[in-house]
């Protein structure tokens, strides 16, 4: 795993504290899908680190449909994201709807699905048939600020993208 700044380390820690309360009073409220693609779209800008005005993109159109969120850099689309409203458990039906967005737009490779709380990164094949790998997922509320989960965080952060870290991170659990 290659090294997180300081910088990064710093946004990542302040990060999970203040976006666990956030998801605490979400789940309250039962937040409906809508409220709940807001704060994860909030997560991916403030943790993550990208600008949620140029790279996280709302109801990106992949093919006839839309899916909830796209990440993009440098205009490149790098990963679809599937939301669902915070009380809802993820199930299979769900990742195949995230997969079936992804495998629509062929240059895409990422898959995320999340409810705020549970979050599934799955790799995605094309080839005879569609086919997904789930890489790994997180409980957003049990993280703490430890190496291993700052290390999962890490590999969805802009910086780490940029580098293809995602990449070679499913290229060593093969």
């Amino acid at each position: 795993m290659a090294n997180i700044s300081a910088k990064v380390k710093k946004r990542i820690m302040s990060g999970i504290k203040k976006y666990q309360l956030i998801l605490e009073r979400a789940k309250e409220r039962a937040a409906n899908e809508r409220d709940t693609s807001d704060i994860v779209k909030q997560i991916i800008a403030d943790i993550l680190g990208y600008d949620r005005h140029e790279e996280v993109t709302g109801e990106y159109a992949v093919k006839h449909d839309k899916c909830d969120l796209a990440i993009k850099l440098d205009s490149v689309l790098k990963a679809i994201i599937e939301v669902k409203g915070i009380m809802v458990d993820l199930k299979d039906r769900h990742v195949e709807q995230a997969v079936l967005y992804t495998a629509r737009k062929e240059e895409v490779r990422w898959a995320i699905l999340s409810n705020g709380m549970i979050w599934q990164v799955y790799r995605v094949t094309l080839g005879k048939k569609i086919d997904e790998e789930q890489l790994f997922s997180f409980d957003f509320m049990e993280l703490k600020p430890k190496a291993e989960d700052l290390e999962l965080l890490y590999l969805l952060c802009k910086e780490a993208w940029s580098k293809g870290e995602l990449d070679k991170y499913y290229e060593q659990k093969q």
